[in-house]
């Protein structure tokens, strides 16, 4: 319930940018790719798949997984820690 509500205020807040969106060049960030991801977390948890599309969402999770981790900046070490 409490999902569905922030949820909702997401979607809410976002309609205003939503035709500036279409008038823009057709692009997607790595955030947008992430959200994603996470839809697919949340769509499984929540039982939004078929059994027979649980093979094609696991395989498109996998690649956005794999993608996102490439594009990641690499984590910097501190100079000050061990070797």
């Amino acid at each position: 319930m409490v999902e569905d509500i922030k949820m909702k205020e997401a979607v809410e807040a976002a309609e205003g940018d939503f035709e500036d969106v279409l008038e823009e060049a057709p692009q997607l960030s790595l955030e947008d790719l992430n959200v994603c991801f996470n839809l697919i977390d949340l769509g499984t948890e929540r039982g939004a798949w078929r059994g027979p599309e649980l093979a094609t969402i696991a395989i498109v999770r996998s690649k956005l997984e794999v993608f996102l981790n490439a594009a990641r900046p690499p984590e910097s070490v501190p100079e000050d820690a061990p070797e």
